[in-house]
Formats: C-alpha cells, structure tokens, sequence
C-alpha cells in the first residue's frame, strides 16, 4: 500500500498535458503514458516504511514503471467534477497514509485502500476488469458524464499498471484504479447502508446482533428498516429522471447487475451545507435554505 499511495503522489505531481475539454474518442481511451518512478523517491516519501522493507532494500534491480491508461480521458472527468491534481497530491502525500490496505466488502477479493483523509480510493482490479473498462466502457461513460453531468454512476478517475521488479521475483504487475470516496469525510456519520436492486430475491441481510451500520443492507432490510424515502416532488422528479437515463445507458451496455447505494447519515446543519455543496455543486443558497426548511418542519 506504501508503493500505490507513493507512486499516486509522484503520478499527481508529473506535469500533463492541460487540457479542458478532449474528444472522447477510441483513440483517446487507448492511450497510454508510462512513467518510470524513482525508487529512492518512492522510499524517501514512505519514510521508515520501505526503507527497512527486506524486498525493497535487497539488490539494486528494485524499479516502479506505472502506466497510466486514457491519461486525458481521465484528465478530463477529475476536472469535470472539479478535482484538482493539488487534491490528488495532498491526499496522496505517502507521510500522511498509514493505514494500509483492506481487503473489499464485494464478491471480487479485490482490494483497496482509502487514503487516510478519506478523499479517494484505490482499488485493485484484473486485468480482463481493465480491457473491458477500455474497450467497451470509458468512451461511452466519458459521453454519458459530458451529457448528464448529474448521473449517479460511481465516477473512475483514474486507470494504472504498476510493474514491479524486485530481484528477487520476476516483475509482477497490478492493475488499480482511482475512484472517489463518495462518503468522504462523513464516514463517521453513517448510519446505515443499503445496495437496493428493485428485487426482493435473497435481498436481506441478516445482522445477527450486529449494528446496521456495520453492514451494507438490502432491499428487503431498507423496506423493513426505513419504510421508503420521503422526498418532496421535485426532488423525487429528478432523482428518477436522473436513475432513468442511467440505466438505459447502462443497459444499452448490456450490463445488468448495477443497484443504488442509499446512505442514510446523521448531519448538522452546516454538514447539510457541505454535502450540498460537494454533490450538487449548482444549487443556489436559496435551494438549501428550502431543503433545510423542509427538514425543520418534519
């Protein structure tokens, strides 16, 4: 985990090509950058972490080549939702991560790792995972976000490669990705988590005396626990023209197993406001005086 978060600082801190809009184009998604890190660079910033590490210190053949997949498609979607690569950098700076990595809550025995401000997320994948993002996915995910801007679809941010050669091993390589942290700051305030797909077949989980707020739930546990969600109309309009045009996009793909995460969270008023302000970066202050009135009254 120390090398992913190290090579993810140095990758933020190359300079790229600027640009503000591309063609989304098969050509594009292609693509390919690949970066040779430095190994002394790499330890330097895990401090004490790699330095004692018997893998990395043992023979002078150690090397880090990342490559980056479609780096000006991605370029595009961070600041097409306004991330910065000064985010990138400081929520990568290797001193501040300590926490290593997580196995996933999923099916796949991938893993992960959050950085330690909660910001992103990496994430191991295969490598038939990455061919299918590429040929049959990012240009026509990158079109669907440039058209509806307010799709719900969990946003990548980034594709990887890491080659590492030790000396000791032959090169092993492992495919990431970079996705942001939708919970962000707010982990601590999570309630409960449900994944719902519409269908009540083995849709329940049950908790055995666990908190709810420890598992992700179902459609039957959201149904038992919550009842629904109470939205007024105009919010409810939306939500459903937004979720209509995303599965017929995600249809046309022919994919059929995507479901809706619903995170319920305990926030005070001015939290409201940054949630607000981070997901919906268009409402007016009017909006969220309406929104937080609405709240008052129930």
């Amino acid at each position: 985990s120390n090398i992913y978060i190290a090579v993810c600082y140095c990758l933020a801190k190359t300079d790229k090509i600027k640009k503000s809009d591309i063609q989304v184009n098969k050509e594009n998604c292609q693509a390919t950058n690949e970066y040779n890190i430095d190994k002394a660079k790499v330890v330097s910033l895990s401090g004490s972490r790699l330095s004692v590490d018997h893998v990395v210190t043992t023979g002078d053949n150690f090397s880090i080549t990342c490559v980056e997949f479609a780096p000006l498609i991605f370029n595009y979607l961070r600041k097409n939702d306004d991330i910065t690569e000064q985010e990138l950098i400081t929520s990568f700076l290797p001193m501040n991560n300590t926490q290593g990595i997580k196995e996933s809550e999923g099916r796949s025995g991938n893993f992960f790792i959050n950085t330690d401000d909660k910001q992103f997320i990496l994430k191991t994948i295969t490598f038939e995972d990455v061919e299918l993002i590429r040929t049959l996915l990012l240009e026509k995910m990158a079109n669907h976000f440039k058209a509806h801007n307010d799709s719900i679809i969990g946003r990548i941010y980034g594709l990887y490669k890491l080659k590492i050669k030790t000396g000791l091993f032959s090169e092993d390589e492992i495919y990431f990705i970079l996705m942001k942290n939708e919970f962000g700051t707010f982990q601590d305030n999570v309630l409960c988590k449900y994944d719902l797909k519409g269908s009540a077949l083995n849709r329940k989980v049950e908790l055995d005396g666990e908190k709810i707020d420890q598992e992700v739930m179902k459609d039957i546990n959201f149904l038992e626990i919550e009842g629904g969600l109470m939205l007024n109309d105009k919010t409810t309009k939306k939500l459903m023209t937004v979720s209509a045009n995303d599965v017929t996009f995600l249809a046309s793909l022919g994919i059929m197993d995507y479901s809706l995460l619903v995170v319920k969270l305990s926030l005070n008023k001015d939290e409201i406001i940054e949630v607000f302000g981070r997901f919906h970066r268009k409402k007016t202050e009017k909006e969220i005086s309406f929104i937080l009135g609405e709240m008052e009254m129930e």
